[in-house]
């Protein structure tokens, strides 16, 4: 299944009684906030949850494989995550619940 900003929003709205507008605008404002702290190259860490940070890209050539064609690609900045030791363990328990002798 995929959830969306607006499944959040509504869990949100559920869960700490604010109107699904507040929520949407909490949820904008954190992810602009993020968006921008890395669009000025600093790194975002949430404790318990993970880190975020923008890694640059070099410019290169790639070949088109349709027409063969190559093509000069742009420097750029690509985002990048990495969830916290807690966030991975957390993901995980189940694997180790199954993968434990009996």
């Amino acid at each position: 299944m995929i959830r969306s900003q607006d499944h959040l929003v509504s869990h949100l709205s559920t869960q700490f009684g604010l109107s699904e507008d507040q929520a949407a605008k909490t949820i904008q404002g954190m992810l602009d906030w993020i968006m921008n702290a890395l669009k000025e190259g600093d790194e975002v860490r949430l404790l318990g949850f993970g880190s975020f940070w923008s890694q640059p890209l070099d410019a290169k050539e790639q070949v088109d494989t349709q027409t063969g064609r190559t093509l000069m690609l742009q420097a750029r900045n690509n985002p990048m995550f990495k969830g916290s030791k807690e966030f991975r363990q957390m993901l995980n328990e189940k694997t180790q619940e199954i993968a434990k002798p009996m």
